[in-house]
């Protein structure tokens, strides 16, 4: 067992590093906190980081929000060319009445990838044709 050491005359050097011993002991925060409130420098330093972090976070959040809601533009953008380009080819057919050919236009929207749903409708006959 080692004996533990026993505190040194008040006043001199080896008392003051005794001081500082017991009072870091348990850890090193109130060291850190220590030289936060005593040196302008790490104040300065703690506070631009900080400051370095809200705007990396800020500019982040800014980039994310941008680049949503222009990829929902052009979400929607080719979704209604996609429909306006149905609506071009499906006219003659529902005008005449030729459901086949109508089928074959949903099916052939449908196997590409771009289309989950083609809904065919005559707003005149109220007429509706639906292809998954």
């Amino acid at each position: 067992m080692i004996p533990m050491p026993t505190a040194p005359v008040a006043g001199g050097r080896a008392a003051a590093i005794w001081e500082r011993f017991h009072q870091y002991k348990n850890g090193w925060p109130s060291l850190r906190s220590h030289a936060l409130r005593h040196s302008l420098l790490a104040r300065v330093l703690t506070s631009t980081l900080a400051l370095a972090a809200l705007t990396v976070l800020g500019l982040t959040s800014l980039f994310l929000w941008t680049y949503s809601r222009d990829l929902q533009s052009q979400v929607t953008g080719r979704a209604e060319a996609m429909a306006g380009f149905l609506a071009g080819q499906s006219q003659f057919a529902m005008l005449v009445g030729d459901r086949g050919e109508l089928e074959r236009l949903a099916r052939n929207a449908v196997l590409s990838d771009q289309v989950l749903l083609v809904e065919l409708r005559d707003a005149e006959a109220g007429d509706r044709k639906s292809v998954v």
